[in-house]
């Protein structure tokens, strides 16, 4: 007779763990938005300003650059920020516990289901059988005829 398997992970702890992992990829992605497309959309206007009487539009676009800049140090500041408050050193540190907490859980969901799908196979496995043998019954009967 088999053990039930056991989880070695508290599921509340790892709950809170995927929403702060949800939050913290929220974070990344605007990151990666502010310096993948709106520094450099801002950078590319900034040098094909051309003229004498541009000068206004220059600073305009240069502080712009300036707060984009500055909303992504913010962003970066407010993810290690996220994962201090909920206890952990650091991002790194998180992430490493998150995934060694995710294995284990998808290894206790695995050993949880696998005597389920063991018991649905053995009933196909035995329906298949079933008829199979009401075919052969079929098929005595009608030779006997």
């Amino acid at each position: 007779m088999q053990l039930k398997p056991t989880l070695n992970v508290d599921i509340e702890e790892f709950k809170k763990m995927e929403t702060l992992n949800l939050k913290l990829h929220k974070q990344v992605e605007e990151i990666q938005k502010l310096e993948n497309v709106e520094l450099p959309k801002l950078e590319k206007e900034l040098k094909n300003i051309r003229g004498f009487f541009k000068g206004k539009q220059k600073r305009i676009l240069q502080q712009e650059i300036e707060s984009c800049k500055e909303a992504i140090n913010i962003g970066k500041e407010n993810l290690q920020k996220m994962v201090q408050e909920q206890g952990y050193k650091s991002v790194e540190t998180f992430l490493k516990l998150y995934s060694e907490s995710k294995k284990v859980v998808e290894q206790w969901k695995k050993e949880k289901y696998a005597k389920k799908e063991s018991i649905i196979e053995k009933l196909k496995e035995l329906e298949r059988k079933a008829n199979v043998y009401e075919q052969t019954i079929e098929q005595h009967k009608d030779i006997e005829r």
